[in-house]
């Protein structure tokens, strides 16, 4: 999904931060939950890393998405995994059986539709925390097609 000619209305900025923070919040949960804690260095026999800091999302468990977003939610959790992989991709990582930091080898960089289901669960998570949180803070998320405009 190409977004470069997409622009938000100015006064966003406390939103962007909060998505940003919500979606690092996430990632860092899910990590937790595999049993990484925090350490200088990044070290995967020990499951420690540098990132892994006190957190605290926004909590969203009231929100409840109506069924109309599920096609965006697929499709948002396939463009968080393109944008993840062209992002590894620049940094001169590569596909590897198995994750390796020192040769920028990791499994997860194969288009969406051959990940793990798992690995296709986090992405659906990140989209899906996402919209809860955008919506948490006010806004509705509507098909183009019914958005009426008032002049």
């Amino acid at each position: 999904m190409d977004l470069t000619y997409v622009e938000l209305p100015d006064g966003q900025d406390e939103l962007l931060e909060a998505m940003a923070e919500n979606a690092h919040d996430m990632w860092a949960r899910e990590r937790q939950s595999e049993g990484w804690t925090y350490g200088p260095e990044r070290n995967d026999q020990l499951l420690e890393t540098p990132d892994m800091v006190p957190y605290a999302p926004v909590d969203t468990h009231e929100i409840e998405l109506p069924p109309h977003l599920d096609d965006l939610i697929e499709t948002m959790a396939k463009n968080v995994h393109e944008v993840w992989a062209q992002t590894r991709q620049r940094q001169g990582w590569v596909y590897g059986q198995q994750r390796d930091d020192a040769r920028k080898w990791h499994p997860c960089l194969v288009p969406y539709e051959e990940l793990t289901d798992d690995e296709r669960e986090y992405d659906r998570n990140t989209a899906v925390e996402t919209l809860k949180l955008i919506m948490k803070m006010g806004f509705t998320i509507q098909p183009a097609a019914e958005i009426s405009i008032n002049h």
